[in-house]
């Protein structure tokens, strides 16, 4: 596992970006939020946590969950992470696209 691959399974609880079912470290990919095909970049704020075959169905998608921050929270919460602060929801709002709502 990348240290990529590490710091977005471990950000995210363990819990696939897409699906937000349990993964193991050894089974998580790394996933573009906004795809490379597409102008994402490397950059952390556009990396997450995938299982493989999640991120293969995905393709060069868009990654569209969680689009709230009270989705985001709630998936935090299902992986026993505290809710986002405001910064790191206008860290997610600008990096992730995700909605105020």
């Amino acid at each position: 596992m990348s240290g990529s691959s590490r710091y977005c399974w471990e950000d995210q609880g363990g819990l696939c970006w897409l699906c937000r079912k349990p993964m193991r470290a050894k089974d998580a990919t790394v996933d573009h939020v906004v795809p490379r095909a597409r102008g994402g970049s490397n950059a952390r704020g556009n990396l997450v946590a995938a299982h493989a075959r999640c991120n293969v169905k995905k393709g060069a998608r868009v990654a569209s969950r969680p689009k709230t921050l009270a989705n985001m929270n709630a998936l935090r919460s299902l992986a026993g992470l505290d809710p986002m602060t405001a910064d790191e929801a206008e860290f997610a709002f600008s990096t992730h696209g995700l909605v105020r709502a």
